[in-house]
């Protein structure tokens, strides 16, 4: 076995990472993402959802194209467009400035940390920014040098969640409270001069008039008369029964209101006393509106997306285009140059990498009412964990266009798979193992199973089942006859692990942290090192000295597991969204994030062993 000799750089233990060390990102594209709000400026319509900033071109309503993004450190909750410049509010952050003069290449160029405290709304007027950040109240931002924001002034409020502004007074959805009023004509010195509760949960405010429109989840829409700011009442609502009002947009007398599960409300409110339903147009779960001449834009949330919604018509809502991307991504395979991404809204994402900086998604096989846990590809044949409808074969021959070939059912859901010559091995849940011939793709039969473990995932090495599940946690099975599986060694690592790899003689858990366990001998496993990690964990890789670990909190992160006795953080990197599962090839990171499958490189410098690769369920590479 050769070596060849670097040096191992190792990190300080750290909770979380802004970017990354060690770590280089190279390209990412989006499969999901919660859209949180939308705001339009000419042909341009803004959103902002879990990745960061969206631009896209609305100058032809049939036809909305994405143009631009710029992520941010955080997810981006809020924004307010002011000339050339959008203000975005991050939830985990603060205030964040883009330049948005190029469209298609929008850049940050200025920031005001706040800390992860949940900003929810971001308003602009004149040469401030107000924003309402939750428990910390109220934020005024002297923004006459976008480029460095400055606090010109904070004042508390109980939960501040929406924003709006008109001339000296600031109106805020408070959360539990109701409507808060602000004096807000020295930001230094702001103060309440009069406050309404109001039932519901407030998250959203328009004013307009002597009105104050507020969207208050399952309370509806409450409507606030604001004429004598130290003296409001409400004036009348609107309820859609088991609905949440999420926002809220109000042109002359009508009000366009977003739902969780009808979508968009078309309201009269031109008697507030008695505001009446004029149309509606459903959507999946909308999140924030916009409305702008003849066309409402609807931020939608699961599986996210922007629509356009052609309301000439209040009565008769019609949609003109949309851009909506498939669903969660939660695991991924890696064959050639595609990328097999599995999600829970719909089924399969493929993508093409073949240029990591630009990965494409080439086809969205959607099977209603399902979802895929867990994909292995093989040749031009894809193996899916299919969970209620156990395991599903397809050809993917032409990624573009998947052709299923049969469908295998499970007695409980599949939820994990590795492949390994004539047979699939499928972990079933409350099921355990089940092992499925698969030498004729068109007929796949159960040849043999072990139920005695609840599996969460399998991986194969050798005559043994690496599985991980119930308690004590890793299971060690004899496949050496698949008619016949036994359990040849179990050991106890501490919880239900969600992942597992098997690497040389090591195998890793994503449980809780990252366990690693020495198989050298497959009937007397023992621990060797627990090392924990921000968040919980949920996908693990090992290749050559170097373990990777995908995490809910802290996204990424690399291990040196050269020396046993010294397990090393060597690299890290703060991933948009959730850490479900992670991918290596050669020295190519893929990051299955719960909202896009990211692509990085391990920078660091290691010991890297000169070994051929086991062949398993996340590490063989077949080729299309």
């Amino acid at each position: 076995m050769g070596y060849v000799l670097l040096i191992a750089v190792a990190l300080p233990v750290a909770t979380t990472a802004e970017f990354g060390e060690n770590i280089e990102f190279i390209g990412d594209a989006f499969v999901s993402g919660y859209y949180y709000d939308v705001q339009v400026a000419g042909d341009l319509a803004f959103a902002c959802n879990a990745h960061g900033l969206m631009v896209f071109d609305a100058a032809n309503p049939d036809s909305i194209k994405l143009v631009g993004r710029v992520p941010t450190p955080g997810i981006a909750r809020a924004l307010a467009v002011d000339g050339s410049h959008a203000y975005i509010g991050d939830e985990q952050y603060g205030l964040v400035v883009v330049d948005i003069s190029a469209p298609s290449d929008p850049q940050i160029i200025g920031d005001y940390e706040i800390g992860n405290y949940g900003v929810r709304s971001v308003y602009v007027l004149g040469s401030y920014a107000y924003v309402g950040a939750r428990s910390r109240g109220l934020y005024v931002f002297d923004i006459c040098d976008p480029t460095d924001p400055q606090v010109a002034g904070q004042c508390p409020v109980h939960d501040a969640y929406g924003v709006w502004v008109e001339d000296t007074l600031a109106y805020i959805a408070d959360f539990y409270l109701g409507v808060s009023v602000l004096n807000v004509s020295r930001p230094d010195s702001m103060f309440e001069i009069g406050s309404l509760e109001l039932p519901g949960s407030m998250v959203d405010i328009y004013v307009q008039g002597d009105y104050a429109y507020v969207a208050a989840e399952d309370s509806g829409m409450r409507i606030v008369d604001v004429s004598r700011p130290d003296s409001l009442f409400e004036a009348g609502h609107f309820d859609e029964p088991e609905e949440q009002a999420n926002a809220v947009c109000v042109v002359d007398t009508i009000a366009y209101i977003a739902y969780d599960r009808s979508g968009l409300q078309i309201v009269d409110v031109s008697d507030p006393e008695n505001p009446l339903s004029l149309g509606e147009f459903n959507s999946d779960d909308a999140s924030g509106i916009f409305v702008q001449g003849e066309y409402a834009y609807l931020a939608d949330g699961s599986p996210g997306g922007l629509r356009l919604i052609d309301i000439h018509d209040p009565a008769v809502p019609v949609e003109r285009s949309s851009y909506q991307i498939w669903g969660t991504a939660s695991r991924v395979f890696i064959s050639g140059n595609y990328a097999f991404v599995c999600g829970y809204d719909r089924f399969l994402g493929i993508l093409d990498v073949s240029d990591p900086a630009e990965p494409q998604v080439i086809c969205d096989w959607i099977t209603p009412g399902n979802h895929a846990n867990d994909v292995y590809v093989r040749d031009t044949v894809a193996y899916v964990a299919a969970y209620g409808l156990g395991l599903k074969i397809a050809n993917v021959a032409n990624p573009a266009a998947p052709v299923e070939i049969s469908t295998h059912g499970t007695p409980s859901p599949a939820v994990g798979i590795d492949v390994v010559g004539d047979y699939a091995y499928v972990a079933c849940s409350d099921s355990g193992l089940r092992i499925v011939d698969i030498s004729d793709p068109d007929t796949p039969w159960e040849v043999g199973f072990y139920d005695s473990v609840y599996a969460t995932q399998v991986d194969i090495a050798g005559n043994y089942a690496y599985l991980a599940g119930s308690d004590p946690g890793l299971h060690i099975v004899d496949v050496s006859d698949p008619s016949n599986p036994w359990e040849a060694a179990s050991l106890a690592v501490g919880s239900w692990p969600n992942d597992i790899h098997v690497s040389g003689n090591l195998v890793y858990l994503a449980a809780s942290d990252l366990t690693i366990v020495d198989v050298s001998d497959p009937a007397h496993p023992f621990l060797v090192d627990q090392i924990s990690a921000p968040g919980f964990s949920q996908g693990v890789y090992g290749e050559g000295r170097l373990a990777y670990l995908a995490t809910t909190a802290g996204g990424l992160f690399v291990y040196d597991v050269g020396d046993t006795s010294n397990v090393t953080l060597v690299g890290r990197y703060q991933t948009p969204g959730q850490g479900r599962a992670v991918f290596v090839v050669n020295d190519t990171i893929y990051v299955a994030d719960e909202y896009d499958l990211s692509i990085y490189h391990f920078t660091g410098s290691v010991e890297v062993a000169e070994s051929e690769p086991k062949i398993s369920h996340q590490s063989h590479l077949a080729q299309n």
